[in-house]
């Protein structure tokens, strides 16, 4: 496309399209299939910014243990600043202790049980922790993704779990 977005400081869609795509190149292997979530994201948000509709987001891809914050854990959590596509955010962790693990959601997110229950990984609370204060420069924290409100609820859980303060609004954009 030749569309070139006047507020992203005159950057090409090809330009944000090689950052985020660079994302996946950089990317350990087990994951690496995830990041076309964020890229199929960008390119509908992209068709979106052209027409002038909207300005600013935050994408973010939370892979978990299973579909239900309440009983399942996070194990990443990816993100990209929509305006500053340099400014990227990816952690992985264990699960929290007692947490339940579904067969089903290793199989989409192509981690292994080993890998989330690993004790030198990092917890939730401290990866959701970092996102809050990674989140804090980022220019407009609308939550975008493919079914961004799984993510803002199991972000919004973990940080309840962990008492940590949610200061992210209810409202998400789904790209689906």
């Amino acid at each position: 496309m030749s569309c070139t977005i006047p507020f992203f400081k005159k950057r090409s869609i090809s330009y944000v399209f090689s950052k985020v795509r660079g994302l996946a190149a950089h990317t350990p292997q087990h994951v690496r299939g995830k990041t076309s979530h964020l890229v199929m994201c960008i390119d509908f948000v992209f068709y979106i910014r052209c027409s002038g509709i909207l300005y600013r987001m935050l994408i973010v891809d939370v892979e978990a243990s299973g579909t239900r914050c309440a009983q399942h854990s996070i194990v990443s959590i990816g993100a990209v600043d929509f305006n500053n596509p340099d400014n990227r955010f990816y952690e992985e962790c264990r699960i929290w202790d007692g947490a339940e693990i579904m067969s089903g959601a290793l199989e989409v997110n192509g981690f292994t049980e080993a890998q989330i229950t690993d004790q030198s990984k990092q917890s939730e609370a401290h990866a959701v922790q970092k996102f809050l204060d990674w989140s804090h420069d980022v220019s407009d924290r609308t939550l975008t993704g493919q079914n961004p409100s799984f993510d803002r609820d199991f972000l919004r859980e973990a940080a309840y779990r962990a008492h940590i303060n949610w200061d992210f609004a209810y409202r998400t954009i789904d790209t689906h």
